[in-house]
């Protein structure tokens, strides 16, 4: 008899009893979901969907019978809706594991994992929502007004969520300014239908040797934490002139290749300031810093469809020279690899900035990063079925807590959402998912954070780079 996947994992679930339930979840969490695999060696607790060796298991029709008993052998524990999660071998942890969905994983390089702060998450903000895009920057002299779009929402009941450049775990000192007169974008008409040929896109973009490499360990926190230099390579702070000679940041955005950074579109619209994009940041107070390394804007394109309600919220910086990947910057992955696998509701990509760790409060200076929950559409549409001009289809991606305490915030905008994919025998790659996009105030309890979602935009990111 075949199982559907949903069936299986119930299954599952009953064949997973352990005597001292309690004891192991708390073990659990002491060890980072550090596990070993039926196969040996070292693993991650990681979501069905996050590996794909036990996910291709899963979904082949019909599964092998000889495989139910590495299934069940591969639980390591349950989530906190009773859905099995699985011990997941990673690179070069020795051990053989079996042969699955016709491959047998080579050995290599495990990465090393330590143990996650259970310290609770960045306190929700306190205050009313977010303050129009257009209101002035915040006050300190370094920093620029949230840069968003020009048309400020308000904090009415029909009105959209605060759509300031949201930051991921607190927002930046360097806020954006939108005093600068509307710059000229490239446009293009086209439709977000058809691809082009692959061969033009790879010759621009980096292949999977060359991006998601993070010296990040895993598992991550959950609550939110200033990120070790380097973690995210492919981070980049948006700089604008804010009139006094100086450059504030305000505005996230993720490299994707040599010459393209890919950002929201309400950090570049009307934004004339927007000068530099710099890369390699990691504390935006240390001007003397000789790591990160700045760049001239040659072109900006957003997407011809874009509206002031941050529908198809997405926009490509051309920079003004190739970039020389190190260890410092180097690319994030598209989804565009057949490895890549889509994040599930429940799974919990990482987002990285700048931005305010509180609603309408200062930024930060160290770039942070938290891990969110991918929020099921319909519960996301629910949230924001007030908001009369907020539009949540298939062009977007919600994630976040339902009770709130930890989000993107004033200042992320623009930033990159990351979602770890764990290939047996090779390095963990991330993929870049969602581009930040807009939210009500920040970490606020029922409303998730909004995000562009990137798999959507492929064609059309890919028609836009040259």
């Amino acid at each position: 008899m075949l199982l559907p996947t949903t069936a299986l994992l119930l299954v599952l679930v009953s064949l997973h009893q352990p005597a001292d339930a309690g004891r192991q979840r708390r073990q659990g969490v002491q060890s980072a979901d550090s596990c070993v695999p039926p196969e040996g060696g070292q693993g991650l607790c990681v979501e069905v969907v996050q590996c794909p060796r036990i996910f291709s298991i899963l979904t082949s029709r019909p599964i092998p019978t000889n495989l139910f008993d590495y299934l069940r052998r591969s639980i390591c524990r349950r989530d906190a809706s009773g859905r099995p999660m699985f011990c997941c071998g990673i690179a070069g942890s020795g051990g053989t594991a079996p042969l699955v969905a016709g491959v047998t994983p080579r050995p290599s390089t495990a990465p090393a994992t330590t143990t996650p702060p259970t310290q609770p998450p960045t306190q929700p903000p306190t205050q009313p929502p977010t303050q129009p895009p257009t209101q002035p920057p915040t006050q300190l002299p370094t920093q620029l007004p949230t840069q968003p779009p020009t048309q400020p929402p308000t904090q009415l009941p029909t009105e959209p969520p605060a759509t300031e450049p949201t930051t991921i775990l607190g927002s930046n000192p360097f806020v954006l300014s939108t005093t600068g007169e509307p710059v000229a974008t490239t446009t293009i008409a086209a439709t977000d239908t058809t691809a082009p040929g692959s061969s033009a896109a790879d010759n621009i973009l980096p292949g999977l040797a060359e991006c998601g490499n993070s010296n990040v360990t895993l598992p991550r926190i959950v609550g939110g934490r200033n990120v070790n230099q380097g973690d995210w390579p492919w981070v980049a702070a948006l700089g604008y002139d804010n009139g006094r000679g100086n450059v504030s940041f305000s505005c996230g955005a993720a490299l994707i290749s040599r010459r393209y950074v890919l950002t929201a579109a309400h950090c570049v619209d009307g934004q004339a300031g927007l000068r530099v994009v710099r890369l390699g940041e990691h504390d935006l107070s240390r001007t003397t810093d000789a790591v990160h390394e700045d760049f001239g804007i040659e072109s900006r394109t957003m997407h011809e469809n874009y509206d002031t309600n941050f529908s198809n919220d997405i926009a490509l910086l051309r920079l003004d020279r190739d970039v020389v990947f190190k260890k410092h910057i180097s690319p994030i992955c598209l989804p565009r690899f057949p490895s890549f696998i889509e994040p599930a509701v429940g799974a919990q990509p990482y987002v990285a900035g700048w931005g305010s760790i509180q609603y309408n409060q200062r930024s930060s200076n160290i770039l942070r990063d938290v891990a969110v929950p991918v929020v099921e559409p319909a519960s996301c549409v629910q949230s924001y079925a007030r908001f009369q001009t907020v539009r949540v289809d298939e062009r977007i991606l919600c994630a976040g807590f339902a009770q709130g305490g930890r989000d993107a915030c004033q200042g992320d905008s623009g930033g990159p959402l990351m979602s770890p994919v764990f290939n047996p025998g090779e390095q963990t790659k991330y993929y870049l998912v969602g581009v930040v996009s807009l939210g009500f105030r920040c970490a606020e309890p029922g409303y998730p954070g909004i995000y562009s979602k990137v798999s959507h935009f492929m064609p059309w990111i890919l028609r836009n780079i040259n």
